[in-house]
This record gives C-alpha cells, structure tokens and sequence, in this order.
C-alpha cells in the first residue's frame, strides 16, 4: 500500500492538533460541569465502579481532559524526525484513555442494563458525543500514520458488528435501581485512624467498594447521623461533584477534601496537607504553636507588683466575642456586657466583651491587697465589683477550656476586678499569629460594687 504524501500527513497531524485543543477552549467556555441524571448502585455496574479506579491513576484525568498534551509534543517530534513510531506511540497512550470508559459502559450495559446508563449517562446524552470526540484525535493521528487496506477495514467493520451484537443480546436481568439509603450508611465502613494513623492510611484499609459508600454516605451527613441530607441527590451527582473536586474543580457547596479523600486520597491531601497527618501530629503541632503564642503573650505582659497567683494565656474571642468570671446562667450578662460595649456584673457574673472573635493574650493577677493602678501603654481601664461565696472564682469561656487559676486568692468575700484592654481595634488574629489584642485582669479584696473608669483612650 503506498504512503501518504508528507502534506497529507501534516494535514491529518495539525487536524488532530486542533482537536485536541478545543475540548479545554470549550471546557473552559462552558464552566466544565457535567450533570448526571440518575443513582449509581454499588451493588452492580462493574465497569462504574472501575471507573473510579481509572480517576484515581495518576494522569488518567490530565490526559482525558487535554489530550494536547500529548498530541502537541508527538506533532513536533513527527515533524522533526518523520517516524511512524512517533504517531503509533501517541495512538497507543491516547487510545487506551479514550476508549477506556466507553468500553466499561458497554461491559456495564451488556452485563446490567438500564440501571447503568443511569448511573453513567447525563440526561443530554452528551457523554456519548465526548466519548466519540475524544477518540477523534487518535483516529486522525491513526490516518496521518497508517492508510488501512481493504483487509484492514473488513476487520474493523467486523469488530465493530461484533460490538453491536454483544450490546444488543445481552439477556441479564435488570434489577431494580437502588439509591444509597440510610440503612446502607449504617451499615456502611468509614475511616477510622488511630492516634498515630492519617486519615488517607485509614481510607487506604477499605475496599473500592467501601470508600464509594462511604463516600456518598459521607456526603448524605454521615457517620456522625445529624442528618440525612441531599435526598433528592442522586448518588451519580454526587459521585460527579466528587470527580470534579478530585479533578481540581470544587463547587461552592461540593465535597470537602475530607469527603473526596475517599474517592482520590492524594488529591484530597493536596488540597487539604492535614490528612496526611496524624492526630498526634496535629496535636503536637497544636500544642507547639500554642505555647509558641502563650510566651508571646508573656512577653507583652508589663510587670507588675508581685501577685499571688499569675498566668498567661492566649484565648479566643470566639462567635460570642467574650469571656466571664463565673458561669453566667442566662444571657443577661452578656447583654448588659454587650450594651456596655466592655464589661458588666449581673448576678455576680463579670462578663468582658473582647474587641475580636480572634486569638487574644489574657493575664490574670490574683492579690490579697488592692495594687496600684498603671494606666501608661492600656487603651482602656475599668473596675467593677463582684462576689465570691465560695472564694474559687475562675474566669471561663463558652468558646474554650481556659487553663487559668483562681483568681480570688483571700477566699470567700467581695471583690474588686481590674481591666486593663489594648489593641481591640486592631486587626483579626488567629494562632500562630502573635495577638494584637491584650487583656490584663488583676483581682483583689474589696467591698465597693461601683464601676470604676480609671481610663478610657479608645473612643
């Protein structure tokens, strides 16, 4: 059979170059979403399942969604060196892509029937057209490098025949559709590291099976069971919203990394490090970082006379932007804190408003005798009084354990608190950050029940 002349060949060659272009410009124009109609069963569909396998490959999808990344490079080498080896080359990594789910979907319709064009067709259709689409870069490299003979083409056409056949007389049964329901994510497997385990090696235990499941399920509002959400999803749209954030394109209301860590666990650790993580490590990290804060704050703190008790610790505002001094029972300390723009005593509960729901540095000094005040480097000062039946008053959080002593160091009796306040106007922080906000509370014996403003630079 003579060759093709070199024009031709080039022709075929830039053809092909430009179709495998225009997937990514199109792609890109349209937003690259793709909706599936109906529910995935993991019960049946074999091939489907592959699938998942086959996104998980390193590459599959890079090459899938741009095959000019390998159809660009061959042109170039083909046209420096004119070798058919170069076009056979690209038709063999190109065409094993292209063909692969395709061919899983025809296995999967021969095999179960309607069930699994549901779980794999959108209801456009269009899936069907990029299928064909996608190997049309591969049959115009396959013509610039081979011009098939009659015998060529009698065999194509047969296996082609032959492919129709197999899809046309499957006999199977065709079971009945089956959406993942709340008795299966009862039932189902879920990652559970230990304290020296990542996330992704637990995921690594379960079966293909398993972490589909659990995947879905995890995205219906388990394990934890606080919900059963997303009903009227589809478990193919929610597999489809998996493979799109596992192929760098999350949604605004998609799956988290943790979520997709199931489906494709290494890129569910590039978006998200801290799976690859243990708990351990993350604790330790934690604690690093947190004491890194603490001797931050220590440092801010300006000396004073010698308390009887002294400590240090960076908090959080927190979503209610406040700490207190005793457990309040209701939110009437909080509302009168909160109308004083700073502090307020209610019931025998001092609550303090901070200027950041943030990270911030509080000190507290426990004195058995009123210290003098100094006012120099605070924004504001104020004192207020309050009562301890019990003398082991500690201030509190709704937002975190504080970690603080007793501040009422002469026992059961009134007292005075002291605030001295820095920095609320400044910028959120959050650790490892140092706090731009600081706080100091010094406590001591005293009768008076009368707010006291020793200073007050911040309007």
């Amino acid at each position: 059979m003579p060759q093709q002349s070199r024009r031709a060949q080039t022709r075929w060659w830039t053809a092909a170059v430009i179709a495998s272009v225009a997937p990514t410009i199109l792609n890109a124009i349209s937003g690259g979403r793709e909706t599936y109609s109906s529910a995935f069963n993991s019960d049946y569909c074999e091939g489907l399942r592959l699938q998942m396998t086959l996104w998980m490959l390193p590459g599959y999808n890079l090459l899938k969604g741009m095959p000019f990344l390998v159809v660009v490079p061959a042109f170039v080498l083909w046209l420096a060196t004119k070798r058919r080896a170069v076009g056979w080359t690209a038709v063999a990594l190109l065409g094993t892509v292209a063909a692969a789910e395709p061919l899983l979907f025809g296995y999967d319709v021969a095999r179960w029937g309607q069930i699994c064009v549901q779980g794999w067709v959108p209801l456009n259709g269009r899936q069907f057209i990029w299928w064909a689409y996608n190997l049309l870069p591969v049959v115009l490299i396959l013509a610039a490098t081979y011009r098939p003979g009659t015998r060529m083409i009698r065999c194509v056409s047969a296996t082609l025949a032959t492919g129709l056949l197999i899809l046309t007389s499957a006999d199977q049964g065709r079971p009945q559709i089956k959406v993942t329901s709340r008795s299966d994510c009862q039932k189902a497997r879920y990652a559970a590291p230990g304290e020296h385990e990542t996330f992704i090696q637990a995921v690594s235990k379960l079966s293909q099976q398993e972490r589909v499941l659990a995947y879905l399920c995890t995205r219906r509002g388990y394990p934890q069971e606080t919900a059963f959400k997303d009903k009227e999803i589809a478990d193919g749209d929610l597999l489809n919203q998996g493979k799109r954030a596992c192929s760098g394109k999350p949604e605004l209301r998609g799956p988290s990394p943790g979520e997709i860590a199931y489906l494709c666990p290494e890129a569910a650790a590039a978006q998200s490090p801290i799976l690859k993580r243990s708990e351990a490590e993350r604790k330790a990290e934690n604690d690093r970082e947190e004491a890194k804060t603490n001797a931050q704050c220590r440092r801010g703190v300006p000396p004073g006379p010698r308390p009887v008790r002294q400590a240090t610790q960076a908090i959080f505002g927190g979503e209610s932007g406040s700490y207190s001094l005793g457990m309040p029972e209701d939110s009437a300390p909080f509302n009168a804190a909160l109308k004083d723009g700073l502090i307020a005593v209610v019931n025998g509960v001092v609550t303090v408003i901070t200027g950041t729901q943030g990270s911030l540095c509080l000190t507290v000094r426990a004195y058995r005798t009123a210290p003098p005040p100094d006012l120099k480097g605070w924004d504001r000062v104020v004192e207020v009084g309050f009562d301890s039946p019990d003398g082991r008053s500690e201030l509190a959080s709704m937002d975190m354990p504080l970690t603080l002593p007793v501040v009422t160091a002469a026992g059961p009796g009134p007292y005075r608190l002291r605030l001295y306040v820095r920095g609320r106007g400044e910028p959120e922080t959050s650790f490892p950050e140092p706090p731009a906000e600081h706080h100091l509370i010094e406590v001591f014996p005293g009768k008076s029940k009368k707010l006291k403003l020793w200073k007050n630079a911040e309007h």
